[in-house]
């Protein structure tokens, strides 16, 4: 590994009113590859830019940590340095970038592998692990393609992986010109009708480099696996989170009783609140009230699905599908044996549009949808009646 032994000059931009977690980060970095050549030097945010536009080719920083996009957009500007792509797994308050004339590519980019997982990450503890040897490959096959379609643009490739039920989401300008260097299962488990999958993707673009880490869920549907749901950044941690809830929840199909396997899916629930394209006045404390019915309700775990507006867009409904981020699952815990269930959403809101639906989930994996209800947000309450 190049951090054992390698060279990496990196500059830090201190800003005094935000906490110098990067410093806590190096301490650590330094404890755990005592023989990397670390090479540091801290300067102060107004003098950052100019240092670094000044600074002949064998002064430059291979890699540099910024508290401010304020000191990275002029560097961006005159394309000087990618950004790191991934979801760092500290909160650092800022960004880490990558010089473009770095002579040091090997320990940057291995730096920032580094700073996604440890690399003493042990494997997920998993007690689903009933699915057969060849769906397992066909699943982690597909979840290659489907993130290859993806990043080359290649919707209909893309479509024909995902179930009908899956949520799409915006296009993502980080992919443009996007050289994958190596996509790597890291963990595959399920059961005989959901099959969770990570991958590990490498690579460079024009605008950023590094390492992401990608959870999938796939659904057999109707013979086949259908990519259900991505989320194209995350840390292992978040994955592990998501993979661990449902793992709890499930049982192998086949030590379900033979009676038990053999029903159908829970009924869809069905979304009461809010309605959908309600526009409505900011919650005070920024989490909305949902409430969703059930026909019948005997041992089915709910999870609330939620797609954010990415560009804040404040048009009219309906919402535009091309403007939607990836989705968030987030798990209810409600009493059992209610038909009724009403709750404060586990999440928190902004001025913009959302969308929910609720998931009925069963211990064989089988699952059913509610429909989407989207929810407007704004400052003020409109004028006349809240609801269309």
């Amino acid at each position: 590994m190049p951090l054992t032994s390698g060279t990496l000059n990196l500059w830090i931009a201190i800003r005094p009113d935000v906490p110098d977690t990067a410093q806590s980060i190096l301490d650590l970095l330094r404890h755990q590859f005592p023989g990397l050549q670390l090479r540091i030097r801290t300067l102060a945010m107004k003098d950052f830019t100019t240092a670094w536009t000044a600074a002949p080719p064998g002064e430059l920083p291979d890699v540099a940590f910024v508290n401010s996009f304020a000191l990275l957009r002029p560097l961006v500007q005159v394309d000087a340095v990618w950004q790191n792509w991934g979801q760092d797994r500290f909160e650092t308050h800022g960004r880490w970038v990558v010089s473009k004339r770095t002579t040091h590519l090997d320990e940057a980019l291995a730096l920032n592998r580094w700073l996604m997982a440890s690399p003493n990450r042990r494997r997920m503890p998993v007690l689903n692990r009933g699915i057969s040897v060849a769906d397992a490959k066909s699943v982690e096959s597909s979840a290659i393609a489907s993130v290859r379609a993806l990043m080359a643009g290649n919707k209909e490739e893309y479509r024909r992986i995902l179930d009908p039920d899956a949520a799409l989401s915006m296009d993502e300008a980080t992919f443009a010109s996007f050289d994958i260097k190596s996509i790597k299962t890291i963990e595959t488990f399920g059961n005989s009708n959901l099959a969770f999958t990570a991958l590990e993707v490498t690579g460079v673009g024009k605008l950023v480099m590094g390492v992401r880490y990608m959870s999938l869920i796939f659904r057999r549907n109707e013979g086949q696996w259908r990519l259900l749901r991505i989320n194209r950044n995350e840390t292992p941690a978040q994955i592990e989170s998501t993979f661990a809830a449902f793992d709890h929840r499930l049982n192998n199909a086949n030590q379900l009783g033979s009676d038990q396997a053999a029903l159908p899916p829970p009924l869809p629930p069905s979304l009461v609140e809010p309605a959908d394209n309600a526009v409505m006045p900011l919650p005070p404390t920024r989490s909305p009230e949902l409430s969703w019915t059930v026909v019948h309700r005997s041992q089915e775990t709910f999870i609330i699905e939620l797609q954010v507006c990415v560009l804040h867009a404040q048009n009219p409904p309906p919402i535009d599908t091309t403007d939607l981020s990836d989705s968030v699952l987030i798990f209810v815990n409600v009493e059992p044996g209610q038909l009724t269930y009403k709750i404060t959403a586990p999440f928190s809101v902004n001025a913009q549009p959302y969308r929910v639906r609720i998931w009925a989930l069963d211990a064989a994996g089988r699952i059913s949808f509610s429909s989407w209800h989207s929810m407007y947000f704004i400052y003020k309450p409109p004028s006349g009646d809240h609801k269309r």
